[in-house]
């Protein structure tokens, strides 16, 4: 048993109990306040001037212990791995399990519940648990195969082995596309850039101008000789044509 100092009977008010102890007997004017100890089970926190200590709690169901209770301190609880504690209800509840197509969002505690989110694009979730968190789609690609069946917020992707090495075929293709194109457009500019420094020499030939004259006809000897001894207006032209000389062979026939 404890006594209080006798601060009670200066003040006109009885001292208060400390922690972890009750008011046995109240102060009068010769003794102040009279404390006892909580008993086993029982505590008090604080100064108080209560009759009686409080019970220490018992862990409801879905609970455990985590500290014992002390004439100062009360019961600590905790919830079971797997529950949480819900204040309002006072009590543990299971922590919620996402469903297929959601995934865990914020881990769940011993206070807290889980908290879900739907499956984003690219990801999903096939297990119905309160930890896995969405998963990205299998990149087939990235391990040179083939996608047979793409994924879905609750499904991951399937991929197949390439058939007939067809996985390769498209990128072989469009680095032959590019190769072939960076070669074109090299060559149109060296072909360009070297006519530009090409210049065309101009060689002067010179030209020498002749007169062309025509060869003069002239009638056969045996005619001439004739037309001087029989026909002195016989003047037979220097320049005849083809026609004049039929007719003079024709008329050298004649007289023969």
């Amino acid at each position: 048993m404890a006594t209080s100092e006798d601060k009670g009977k200066q003040s006109g008010k009885c001292d208060e109990c400390p922690a972890g102890m009750f008011v046995e007997k109240d102060c009068n004017d010769r003794e102040g306040t009279k404390c006892k100890p909580c008993s086993n089970g029982t505590f008090t926190e604080t100064p108080n001037y209560r009759k009686t200590c409080f019970s220490c709690r018992s862990c409801v169901k879905n609970s455990r212990t985590k500290s014992i209770c002390t004439d100062k301190t009360d019961t600590v609880c905790e919830c079971n791995p797997g529950f949480f504690y819900r204040e309002k209800a006072d009590h543990c509840e299971p922590w919620t399990k996402c469903p297929v197509g959601e995934g865990v969002k914020n881990k769940p505690t011993s206070t807290n519940d889980t908290v879900c989110a739907p499956c984003e694009e690219g990801t999903f979730s096939n297990v119905t648990d309160s930890f896995s968190p969405c998963q990205p789609h299998f990149r087939c690609e990235a391990f040179r195969l083939q996608l047979k069946t793409p994924g879905t917020k609750t499904t991951d992707a399937i991929c197949q082995d390439c058939e007939s090495q067809c996985c390769w075929i498209l990128p072989a293709c469009l680095w032959a596309g590019l190769v072939l194109t960076i070669l074109v457009v090299a060559a149109i500019i060296f072909w360009r850039a070297k006519r530009r420094s090409y210049r065309p020499v101009k060689h002067s030939v010179p030209v020498t101008m002749m007169t062309v004259v025509a060869e003069p006809v002239l009638a056969p000897p045996e005619l001439l000789s004739h037309c001087q001894e029989s026909c002195t207006d016989c003047k037979p032209s220097p320049f005849n044509s083809g026609k004049n000389k039929n007719r003079y062979i024709h008329q050298h026939r004649a007289i023969q």
